[in-house]
């Protein structure tokens, strides 16, 4: 059964509360920039214990993060959820989400983290305001993990890692998927 750990993490801070040292690249629709990437991977694995495999970045789960991170400008919202889509098996009445959007492409997934945010901040200040924060929905059966650090730090299934980056200023839009895929996932 499929587990989502999705965490809506609504921040809205200014450039001027940014800072914290990390860089403010803007990521893509294409690939992210490797910066971002790069600073982003290492706190994800400064995360997990010594004993897990690290997270790769993998670019269809980016692409995914970076279209979802862009309709939320478009549109605009800010939720891991897609106002008005239907006909997914998400548990808000049909309304589709960055793990929907993974089904899509044939990247089928067991379990998830999708997190999102708002506000021109740095990466080491998102990822500040990521750790800790309690999940919005959890779906499915067995463990489920109140936290990013609690999936990152316990679940070496987690193999994968996306992020998306759109809009400017403090309608900048952030999303970021963590993925255990389903074994039979090809990049594996």
């Amino acid at each position: 059964m499929k587990k989502a750990i999705s965490v809506l993490a609504i921040m809205g801070l200014s450039a001027c509360m940014g800072g914290g040292g990390g860089s403010d690249v803007s990521v893509t629709s294409a690939e992210p920039d490797p910066t971002v990437t790069a600073e982003i991977g290492s706190l994800l694995n400064g995360a997990r214990s010594t004993m897990l495999p690290g997270l790769e970045y993998q670019a269809d789960v980016g692409r995914v993060a970076q279209t979802h991170a862009q309709a939320m400008v478009d549109e605009p919202f800010l939720n891991i959820f897609v106002p008005g889509s239907t006909g997914c098996a998400g548990p808000r009445g049909g309304e589709c989400d960055m793990g929907d959007a993974l089904n899509g492409i044939s990247r089928n997934w067991d379990e998830i983290v999708q997190m999102v945010a708002q506000g021109d901040q740095s990466v080491t200040v998102l990822w500040t305001e990521f750790q800790g924060r309690t999940s919005v929905d959890n779906v499915g059966e067995g463990d489920t993990w109140d936290k990013l650090d609690g999936a990152l730090e316990f679940d070496g299934d987690y193999e994968f890692f996306g992020l998306g980056k759109a809009g400017s200023g403090s309608d900048t839009k952030w999303a970021l998927l963590v993925v255990d895929p389903f074994e039979f996932w090809s990049e594996r």
